[in-house]
Order: C-alpha cells, then structure tokens, then sequence
C-alpha cells in the first residue's frame, strides 16, 4: 500500500496543503450558514469562488511557512551530513582523525521530533570522533608495538602511549626478564 503522492516528500505536503485549503473553502460557506448567516448571501458561486481562493492562499503561505523553516533546517542538517562524509573521506584516505567534532555539531535550540534529530546527529558526531580518535590510538600502539623489539623501550613507550591515552598521571609496567 503506497502512502505517498509523490517521490518527494515536500511536494506531498504541497499537494495536501492544496487539497485541503480547497476542502476548506468549499466547506465554508456551509460552515457560514450554520453560524446564521441568511444562506442567500452564502450560497453563490461568487462566495464559494472567493472561499476556494482564501482557502488557497493559506495553504501557499503555509508551503511558504514549511519552506522558510523546515525545509531550511533540513538542508542544514544534510549539508552538514555532507561535510562529515568528506571529512571521513579525508580520514581514510589519510589516516587521520576528525580532530574538533564540535565543527560539525549543529545548534540544538529546537524542541520535538527536529530538535531530537539535532540532537541523535550530534550524538553520532561525537561517537565517531571518539571511535575514529580510539582506532587512531590503537593504530599508534600497535605501530609502537611492531617498531620496538627491545623490552626496556618498548615497556617505555607503552607506558607513555597508555597514560596518553588513559589521560594518568602516572604508571608502571612491571616485566620479569629471564624467568
């Protein structure tokens, strides 16, 4: 069962809009003389004419209204989508990590279901930093691990790299070199 119009949602909300701004102008009138009004002023073509076309200049202004503010937030939330995507790009291809997530988060000052897509996307932002900033370290490590053969260095550098990372003041690696 297909609940759609169209293949884009923002031209469902205008085909809707349309259709239901006509609806209410054709109703109107009826709406109109159930208030009282004599229905020999109501009932003419030329009423019902000017109801459809009030009724359409409110649905234009409300596909105006959904234009100026949640199509524009959505496009601010995939543009920054975007800007992610090429940002992992870069990583993977360079091997680096995202270093300031906080470029990428968006302004969460919105309440409800957008709001709480700001919020799940910033969410996402700051869990890939951490995970790419955790691979890089293990990558470090693992790179420390391979380079050094000698047990008093590479003890050394692991401790270094584990406080690092641990963000410690101090440590200790304690080794037992020939039994």
């Amino acid at each position: 069962m297909k609940s759609r119009l169209s293949n884009r949602t923002f031209y469902d909300v205008i085909i809707i809009m349309i259709i239901f701004g006509i609806l209410i102008g054709v109703l109107f009138p009826f709406i109109i003389v159930m208030m009282g009004i004599p229905s020999q002023l109501v009932m003419t073509p030329r009423f019902f004419l000017y109801c459809v076309i009030a009724g359409l200049i409110v649905a234009v202004m409300n596909i105006v209204i959904v234009k100026m503010i949640i199509i524009k937030f959505i496009s601010l939330l995939s543009n920054q989508m975007c800007e992610v995507e090429n940002s992992l790009n870069r990583v993977s291809t360079q091997k680096k990590i995202i270093s300031k997530p906080d470029t990428f988060l968006l302004n969460d000052d919105s309440e409800g279901t957008l709001g709480e897509s700001v919020k799940a996307f910033n969410r996402l932002i700051v869990s890939l930093s951490n995970a790419l900033k955790l691979e890089s370290d293990i990558r470090a490590f693992t790179a420390m691990l391979v380079a050094h053969l000698e047990t008093d260095i590479l003890s050394v550098k692991a401790l270094d790299l584990l406080l690092d990372y641990l963000s410690a003041n101090g440590g200790l690696i304690l080794y037992k070199q020939n039994d």
